[in-house]
C-alpha cells in the first residue's frame, strides 16, 4: 500500500472511529456533572492530572493541561473552594505552589468512577463475551499508543 493510500485508510478508520466513539463519549462525559459536588469536565482534568502527579506543582499542571498558570490557578481556584483541591509552599521552593486532591477530592472521583463502571456494565451486558474483548483489546491498543505519542513529544518538546 502506498503512503497515500496507507494516509486514507487511516483517515477513513479515523472518522468511523469517532462515530462509533460517541456513544461511549456521551457516557463518559456525563458523569462530573452526575456527582456531588459537581464538577465542569475542565475541573475534572484538573483532578485526575494532579491524582496522577501528587504533589503537582501549579507550573506543571498548566504545562499538562495545555493552559496558561493563570488559567490552571482558576481552575484551582474553584475546586479549592469546593473544598476538593489544597495548596501548600513547597518547602523546597516558597516559589513553588503545591496542589493535592483532598479527601473529598478523591471521594468525588471514586464515586465518578463507580458510576462509570456501572454505566459501563449496563451497556456492556448487552454485548457479547466476544465484542467486549475485542473492544478492550482496541481500547487497550489505542491507549498504548497515545502514551507512545505523549512520550516522543516530550521527549521533541
Amino acid at each position: 500500500m502506498h503512503a497515500e493510500e496507507q494516509n486514507q485508510a487511516v483517515r477513513a478508520t479515523a472518522a468511523a472511529l469517532d462515530a462509533a466513539a460517541e456513544p461511549l463519549a456521551g457516557l463518559w462525559n456525563a458523569g462530573p456533572g452526575t456527582v456531588r459536588p459537581a464538577v465542569s469536565p475542565q475541573q475534572l482534568r484538573v483532578m485526575l492530572a494532579v491524582e496522577d502527579e501528587e504533589p503537582m506543582t501549579l507550573g506543571r499542571l498548566a504545562e499538562q493541561i495545555d493552559v496558561i498558570a493563570s488559567s490552571a490557578s482558576r481552575i484551582c481556584d474553584r475546586l479549592q473552594a469546593a473544598g476538593l483541591l489544597s495548596r501548600s509552599v513547597s518547602a523546597a521552593d516558597r516559589r513553588e505552589v503545591l496542589l493535592r486532591l483532598t479527601t473529598d477530592g478523591r471521594s468525588v472521583l471514586d464515586r465518578l468512577r463507580q458510576r462509570r463502571r456501572r454505566d459501563l456494565a449496563e451497556v456492556l451486558s448487552r454485548m457479547s463475551p466476544e465484542a467486549r474483548g475485542l473492544l478492550l483489546e482496541g481500547l487497550r491498543s489505542f491507549a498504548h499508543a497515545t502514551r507512545k505519542g505523549r512520550a516522543s513529544s516530550v521527549r521533541t518538546a
